[in-house]
């Protein structure tokens, strides 16, 4: 398995293609991966007047309540009508983020692996529109594919959460320590999964078949080449993590150089009314300039990983070198006519 070839390549396509920057950066707004979407946290401030008083938990021997039994007054304190509400919205938000997401993710990954492809074949740069006519055919595909592995996978997760919940209240936090041997077994499980998930969008992607077709496709690769696989997700696991922390040194020191001196500055001027407002406005605007380009940085990350299995996934089916530049890959089936070179 030559991993350093395939590494290098990756490398020199996503820096010739730069129209991968762009649908790196919409993969990576999409906010995960292969069903693992991430949910920012949500601070719901309560009425005091949905709780009961708090003179009728009083604590004996005129002790603190323990956290256990906070947790279990504020579900109890709420009204049944208040629950079904705020089910009902959580409900809602998970299927309008899973939406968006899932449509981000299949404008986006089609992209990204056949302007691998493409490059491969033809060695000449694409546009953004060129790579978005590549993608189009395949867009109802994956984003049936994502809809099901994000809805089914989100969904047992959310259960599984509901569950767990449910057990740390009725036990009283005990039941968290049986929760320990699950959660550890499920971490190389989940891992697997999204292995042979990979396999299954790139089946999906690069050879043409269908959404249900992808799925027996996908675990033949998978098992075929099972121990590739795994050191393939490894390495490229161990690139995300050394990159990922490199990202997050440089993210602070932006964070520290910038947001220092505005918070020293507001300190020392006592700022108050309109000057407040400023600093206020000034910070924000550079926090959302901060964010966007991790989220950037983050996306070139993901647009090489994609590049890196797409060859990866070629070398499997094919057996051949992926360090010439002038390799000729097989289209995937149903492809439509690669769009001619524009004349420079």
């Amino acid at each position: 398995m030559p991993y350093q070839d395939i590494l290098a390549q990756a490398w020199r396509i996503l820096k010739r293609q730069r129209a991968l920057w762009l649908f790196g950066f919409l993969s990576a707004c999409a906010g995960g991966s292969y069903g693992n979407f991430n949910f920012g946290g949500f601070n719901f401030q309560m009425p005091s007047s949905w709780f009961p008083s708090s003179s009728h938990h009083a604590p004996p021997y005129g002790g603190s309540p323990g956290p256990s039994e906070d947790f279990w007054n504020i579900f109890t304190g709420i009204s049944p009508n208040m629950l079904i509400l705020i089910a009902v919205g959580l409900v809602l938000l998970f299927v309008v983020w899973l939406l968006i997401a899932t449509a981000l993710r299949a404008l986006a990954e089609p992209a990204i692996i056949h302007i691998t492809l493409h490059d491969l074949r033809q060695d000449v740069v694409l546009s953004v529109s060129e790579a978005y006519a590549l993608a189009k055919p395949f867009f109802w595909r994956a984003f049936g594919f994502f809809l099901l592995i994000g809805g089914g996978v989100g969904t047992l997760v959310i259960l599984l959460a509901i569950l767990g919940i449910a057990l740390i209240v009725v036990t009283h936090g005990v039941g968290i320590f049986c929760l320990l041997p699950g959660v550890l077994l499920a971490i190389p499980v989940l891992w697997g999964l999204a292995l042979y998930f990979e396999m299954a969008i790139l089946a999906l992607l690069v050879e043409g078949t269908t959404v249900w077709q992808s799925f027996s496709r996908g675990w033949e690769v998978f098992k075929d080449n099972f121990w590739q696989v795994v050191l393939t997700g490894l390495l490229l696991a161990a690139v995300r993590l050394g990159v990922g922390l490199l990202i997050a040194v440089v993210a602070f020191l932006l964070l520290t150089v910038f947001g220092g001196p505005l918070v020293a500055m507001g300190i020392a001027m006592n700022a108050h009314g309109l000057m407040l407002g400023l600093l206020v406005v000034v910070g924000v605007l550079l926090f959302i300039v901060w964010w966007v380009v991790l989220i950037f940085l983050s996306g070139l990350v993901r647009a090489y990983i994609e590049s890196a299995w797409t060859l990866a996934y070629l070398h499997w089916l094919e057996g051949k070198p992926t360090d010439a530049a002038d390799q000729e890959a097989p289209p995937p089936a149903e492809e439509p006519p690669l769009p001619a070179p524009q004349a420079s």
